[in-house]
């Protein structure tokens, strides 16, 4: 059996998480894998544009994201600046292409629209000969990610099929299983949340967002006093700057699941890929500095769907996090909502059906929205 390609690239760490993910997973099918990042052996110059420059707009330049967004929110082959894109990434993923040829699986998986695009064209050119298959990692879908030759969509959300449907991919190319999460947080879906007295455990997810954003959260989480015990994962930096005995302070973590389980509540980006893990979880959210359009996308759906809350600043993060103090009905009902959308067999099912064999879980599929989590308040613009 020829081992399956998994594609990904690196800008936002979320493209890799699904991808390993899926690695556990096709290996718990007793498939052979190999996983690629696209842009590991891609021109320097391409490498930095691609991941670099973005990772800085994403942390620092929240406006120029969304014009970019907005902008390269087309179908690719029918925009002029995206055959441009397709024609420059050709001749920048020279190894990649050659490896992929070489290779020549009967399967890649992608969860990236770069590779997507690379092999698509590939196979038009007769370089490459596989079935595509992609897996959307957000939940709402950008233009880019929309491409005839894709064999299998695999959506976050009845949201995304949708989407992909209204801009031409027939429904029978479209599966809805949510967005592939790692063993860990498979099993973390198989323990109950079990309500815990107070102190209120926060953990909050720094890396991404600028510096003195950050440092502001921590301050207006801090300020609440002892009803609340604050974990943050993030730079080194932070903890120099504000070195608090009452917070706890991590680094780096290759796995969030064991902290994720001894959280309450979540501050976070809205990244696709980590709101996954903490909806399989059972973890709410509150969502601080989402990158335009992709992060608010999410936002806006989660909360839609009762699983987070949207905060535009430190003092409302801070804000809410008294109401629910107040209120521990919230917080239970965000958790509801977080088990209700959970995909935790989302990696397993993918696999299967990319394999050819019967998936063992049926298709997620969201509830119909829910109001705001804490009463008749409008949801998330």
């Amino acid at each position: 059996m020829k081992p399956v390609l998994l594609a990904y690239s690196g800008p936002g760490q979320g493209h890799k998480m699904a991808a390993m993910a899926l690695r556990e997973a096709f290996l718990a099918e007793k498939a052979p894998v190999i996983c690629l990042d696209t842009l590991t052996t891609a021109m320097p110059f391409f490498r930095f544009l691609y991941a670099g420059l973005y990772k800085g707009m994403a942390r620092h330049a929240h406006t120029a994201c969304e014009q970019v967004y907005r902008l390269t929110d087309r179908v690719r082959r029918k925009s002029s600046m995206g055959r441009a894109i397709d024609w420059w990434s050709l001749q920048n993923t020279t190894v990649f292409q050659a490896l992929a040829k070489t290779l020549s699986p009967e399967a890649a998986v992608c969860t990236h629209f770069l590779p997507m695009a690379l092999l698509s064209l590939m196979r038009e050119r007769g370089d490459f000969n596989g079935q595509i298959h992609v897996v959307i990692t957000d939940y709402d879908l950008h233009g880019f990610w929309v491409d005839p030759g894709v064999d299998r969509y695999y959506a976050a959300s009845v949201q995304v099929r949708d989407r992909l449907a209204a801009r031409g991919i027939p429904d029978a190319r479209i599966a809805v299983t949510g967005i592939p999460v790692r063993e860990s947080f498979t099993r973390l879906a198989l323990s109950p949340r079990i309500p815990r007295p107070l102190p209120l455990r926060i953990l909050f997810l720094a890396y991404s967002i600028a510096r003195e954003t950050a440092l502001s959260i921590i301050d207006s989480l801090s300020s609440i006093g002892p009803s609340v015990r604050l974990a943050v994962v993030g730079e080194r930096e932070l903890s120099k700057n504000r070195p608090k005995a009452s917070v706890s302070w991590f680094e780096r973590v290759e796995n969030l699941a064991p902290l994720m389980a001894d959280a309450d509540l979540l501050v976070t980006k809205p990244g696709g890929l980590v709101c996954s893990e903490a909806l399989s979880a059972g973890l709410p959210m509150l969502f601080t500095s989402p990158i335009p359009l992709q992060e608010t996308l999410n936002a806006q759906y989660l909360q839609g769907q009762g699983a987070g809350i949207f905060c535009e600043s430190p003092a409302a993060l801070a804000g809410e996090v008294r109401r629910i103090l107040a209120d521990p009905g919230i917080l239970r009902r965000m958790g509801h909502a977080c088990q209700r959308m959970s995909a935790p067999d989302a990696a397993r099912a993918i696999a299967r059906r990319v394999l050819g064999r019967r998936p063992q879980v049926p298709e997620w599929e969201a509830p119909a929205a829910l109001c705001h989590p804490g009463g008749n308040r409008p949801c998330f613009p």
